[in-house]
């Protein structure tokens, strides 16, 4: 042992994750019982090891109760992001979150892309780059649900041919539009340069897709088959 590191400030190897919280939130309390006062409040992804099963509870190593549904294997995959996303809407938004007690728009993308088991960039202009291949005039005509949208400084999840699902802080202040999640219908803009990314099979859906104007950032949601589309600069 190093001199360097004195024995009391080592710790015993904690025990490798089992489980995620699968629930947007959910508590963890100190015994089987959800009337006793939680000891923590874990977010949707959050990895635990869980010990046994004590009725409804997940009883995790460090004894820890959650409710047992609210939990669910480590490598559990959901099948469709864009739902995972839409589980969102109402959350506050906070700059730089990405939970359900306040996500921004790059963290609602990469929280839900990471559900359905997909990689994803932190932040949006990494996003913009570094997912997808590019789409041509046609594509960018015809969104499908799962293409992203973006703006400087914003994304935006397509959801069907008229709406979108984003993370929006555009209208804080505003008492009738509260800054949130949200969902809403766009306005078509400009033609906007796009991407897809192959290897997503998520079902394609027809018609024709409306986005918001870059810039007013309102919210909305279009549709299926993982893609960027990118707006001018």
């Amino acid at each position: 042992m190093s001199a360097g590191c004195p024995t009391r400030a080592l710790a015993k190897p904690s025990a490798a994750p089992t489980h995620k919280v699968t629930a947007l939130r959910t508590f963890a309390f100190p015994g089987p019982s959800i009337k006793l006062p939680p000891v923590e409040t874990l977010v949707a992804g959050r990895k635990v090891a869980v010990a046994r099963e004590d009725g409804a509870f997940a009883v995790t190593r460090e004894g820890w109760y959650l409710p047992r549904r609210h939990v669910g294997a480590i490598d559990a995959i959901e099948n469709d992001f864009v739902a995972v996303a839409e589980r969102f809407v109402g959350t506050p938004y906070l700059w730089g979150g990405k939970s359900s007690l306040g996500i921004d728009c790059s963290g609602l993308v990469q929280v839900a892309l990471n559900a359905a088991g997909t990689g994803c960039p932190r932040d949006s202009d990494m996003q913009q780059d570094g997912l997808g291949r590019a789409f041509d005039a046609s594509e960018s005509k015809k969104l499908q649900r799962g293409d992203l949208i973006f703006w400087k400084g914003h994304v935006a999840i397509v959801r069907d041919a008229d709406t979108i699902v984003h993370a929006n802080a555009a209208s804080h202040g505003d008492r009738d539009r509260e800054h949130h999640a949200r969902r809403s219908r766009a306005s078509r803009p400009p033609a906007a340069k796009s991407r897809r990314s192959s290897g997503c099979n998520w079902p394609r859906h027809s018609g024709h897709a409306q986005r918001a104007e870059p810039g007013s950032r309102d919210d909305t949601v279009p549709r299926s088959g993982f893609a960027l589309t990118r707006a001018p600069e």
